[in-house]
Formats: C-alpha cells, sequence, structure tokens
C-alpha cells in the first residue's frame, strides 16, 4: 500500500508539473482548461469554475514572473557580452532572478495543489493524464512541422551561425587588443 501511494505521489508531482507549464500556455485552452474536454473527464461545474477561479488566482503571478525573467534574461546575456564581465552584477542579477523563478514555481505549485484538493485524487489523475496526451500530441505536431520544413535538419544552419558569431567575436577581441 505504502508503495502504491508513493508512486502515485511521485506521478502526481510529475504529471502537475508538466500541467502546470504547459496548460497555461496553450492557445486553443480558454483560461488553459478546455471546459468541454473537463466535462467529458467528468469535471461538475463548480470545479471546473473552481479550476478556472484557481488558474486565474495564480495567473497574474505566473505571467509577471515570467515577464521579469525574461528580462533578466536579456540584462544577463547583454553583460556576459561585455568585454570586462562584473561578476558582481552578474550575481546580483541571477539572485533578482531566482527570487522571481521561486515566486514562479511556487505560483505554479499553489495552482496544482489547490486544483488537486479541489476535485480529488481520480480527477485529478485523469486531467494530468489528459494535459500529457495533450503536450505529447503538440510535440509530435511541432516536429513533423520542423521536419516538413527542414528535412536534412537545423544543424547545418546551427553549426554555420556558431562559426560566425565565433569569428564575430574573435575579430571584436582581436580589436580589443588593438
Amino acid at each position: 500500500m505504502k508503495k502504491i501511494t508513493g508512486v502515485l505521489v511521485v506521478l502526481l508531482f510529475i504529471g502537475g508539473m508538466a500541467f502546470s507549464q504547459n496548460a497555461v500556455n496553450s492557445s486553443n485552452l480558454q483560461n488553459g482548461y478546455n471546459v468541454q474536454v473537463l466535462k467529458k473527464l467528468g469535471f461538475t461545474d463548480s470545479e471546473i469554475k473552481g479550476l478556472i477561479k484557481i488558474q486565474e488566482d495564480n495567473q497574474r503571478i505566473i505571467i509577471n514572473a515570467r515577464a521579469e525573467l525574461d528580462i533578466y534574461k536579456a540584462e544577463l546575456k547583454k553583460l556576459l557580452l561585455s568585454p570586462d564581465v562584473n561578476m558582481k552584477d552578474v550575481e546580483k542579477l541571477l539572485r533578482k532572478s531566482m527570487d522571481w523563478e521561486l515566486k514562479l514555481r511556487l505560483a505554479q505549485i499553489r495552482q496544482q495543489v489547490e486544483s488537486r484538493k479541489l476535485v480529488g485524487e481520480k480527477k485529478w489523475i485523469k486531467l494530468v493524464r489528459y494535459t500529457q496526451r495533450l503536450r505529447e500530441k503538440r510535440l509530435t505536431t511541432v516536429q513533423n512541422r520542423q521536419n516538413k520544413k527542414n528535412p536534412k535538419g537545423d544543424n547545418l544552419k546551427r553549426d554555420e551561425r556558431v562559426k560566425k558569431l565565433l569569428k564575430e567575436l574573435e575579430q571584436l577581441l582581436n580589436e580589443q587588443k588593438r
């Protein structure tokens, strides 16, 4: 019994992480949830409203945190491109970004926990399985589109870009030495 409970907890955790990261990003899902699908999965109207409310409550934090993280990533890239990288500035920026990463993860986990409490274990598992299938389907679709656009793969283009950037960096370094 303890083994089953342990396995269930691990599955819920893994599935919940996939759910929290992908349900929000889905463009074809209203508020991250497809109401018709939730009804087919056996969710009641009050559960659906509750799930949407929980997500909306956490959505502001998640969106703000992602925006801040994007800003910090850009600032970090800019800092690292300078010839004399100030490690204290890099550390400060990383600490700020870690604070926002923490806020993001806490909001996602809070959303998972509250949603699971609202609908119960069985329905939660159904929801997690559904979102995993949806994610896999999206990944397959994206991969198929990429393969049709470039059947040889992007490795050659990527390698060429890397070589070009390395040459530019080398030129910049040589100019600074002069």
